[in-house]
């Protein structure tokens, strides 16, 4: 494939080598790739869409892995799923019969220590096919014949050392450059069962970290900072290696699988989302407004989760709901919010959108008037210089 795919998609007019060399900038690279590969015989558009598509599923798989894969939906998910009832009806006037609601949603997102072992060793044993050795000098000359390096130099999927936004420990003021390696530096060494201290110094608890990053980097001399964290009662958290550090002591499988499986038994099985039904585009600007004074992630971004009834043996009840995720810890006060700002009448809500927009209008103002001055300033000093150096 590495040798007959570049030959076949020259003969649709796709030179592979122009894309490698040219990074993020080339644009609509898939749609042509498809287009394109209808006119090649039917064997290889087979052969070409199959790795095509399994090479995508590979990525999607360890990007859901390392916490960096973003769906348009969301997905409320757990060992089972329940919803409260009735549901909470605000009370907002809109221009639809049905009601605005807002649902709340528990799950039971508990983790065994079957599923918590197999998910490590996947995370281990990813990036092995595709790390691989680069021929070279090891490092630095150190004046003896050998090499400072105490690893040979690696190389993930023939894009250099720089594979991943999240590595933290290559770079300097003069641009990437590559890392040493020292001993327990690799990616991923980390990776493992640990006992973590609670905050406030008061008990202990088992949880599963792993090194956050591009899968293909595992194995690499390189390290970063962040971690997903997974508890045996609890959603996946992240940390930074320098709280986890002082906080955690390594395990090993026995005593982590005695304890995990304590922590399992013990779990709270009501871990709730509250999402918003109905006509909710009537309250989008409310609902944003009160993201933006709650100070929430992402404040203008409308989150749309969906969420299917199960019991714990997995099996659906048939009900299925469709809506805009709340904030966990500010969904009273957001509900709260757009109660008291959605029934304005409509000279008042159109009032509160022209103030809204001309104070846009006049902060663009100022920073066009600013960036000008800065000009102004920066070609006054250029002329100066010039000015000296004739």
């Amino acid at each position: 494939m590495l040798h007959g795919a570049p030959l076949w998609l020259s003969l649709v007019g796709i030179a592979v080598a122009d894309y490698e060399n040219a990074g993020s900038g080339k644009k609509a690279v898939v749609p042509k790739f498809l287009n394109r590969i209808l006119g090649l015989e039917v064997s290889r558009q087979q052969k070409l869409f199959d790795y095509f598509a399994r090479t995508l599923e590979k990525m999607i798989r360890a990007a859901k892995r390392d916490g960096k894969y973003a769906q348009g939906i969301q997905t409320v998910d757990g060992r089972s799923v329940e919803f409260e009832r009735p549901a909470k009806a605000l009370h907002v006037t809109t221009p639809s019969q049905f009601p605005i609601e807002v649902h709340t949603v528990v799950a039971d997102v508990g983790m065994d220590f079957e599923t918590a072992q197999r998910m490590l060793e996947e995370t281990r044993s990813a990036g092995k096919a595709t790390a691989i050795d680069i021929d070279g000098e090891d490092g630095d000359d150190d004046g003896e014949g050998g090499s400072t390096a105490l690893v040979p130099k690696r190389d993930s999927d023939g894009e250099g050392w720089m594979t991943t936004g999240h590595v933290t420990n290559v770079s300097n003021n003069r641009g990437y450059v590559q890392p040493r390696a020292w001993p327990g530096e690799r990616f991923g060494e980390r990776d493992g069962f640990r006992l973590i201290e609670a905050n406030n110094g008061e008990g202990e608890s088992v949880c599963l970290i792993i090194e956050s990053g591009e899968s293909s980097m595992r194995g690499l001399s390189v390290k970063t900072d962040r971690f997903q964290v997974y508890f045996p009662c609890t959603v996946q958290d992240y940390m930074y290696w320098s709280k986890l550090r002082r906080l955690t002591d390594s395990l090993n499988d026995s005593k982590a699988k005695r304890l995990w499986d304590a922590g399992f038994q013990n779990r709270s099985k009501d871990s709730k989302s509250y999402l918003l039904t109905g006509p909710v585009l009537h309250v989008v600007p409310q609902l944003v407004q009160a993201q933006v004074k709650c100070m929430v992630k992402n404040p203008l971004r409308v989150e749309v989760a969906r969420a299917d009834e199960k019991d714990e043996t997995g099996k659906r009840s048939g009900a299925t709901i469709l809506g805009v995720l709340l904030d966990y810890e500010n969904a009273d006060v957001i509900v709260q919010h757009i109660e008291d700002n959605a029934n304005k009448d409509d000279d008042a809500r159109a009032s509160d959108l022209v103030e809204e927009i001309n104070a846009r209008d006049r902060d663009k103002e100022e920073r066009q008037a600013h960036a000008k001055s800065v000009a102004g300033k920066e070609r006054v000093a250029r002329g100066k210089k010039k000015s000296r150096l004739k």
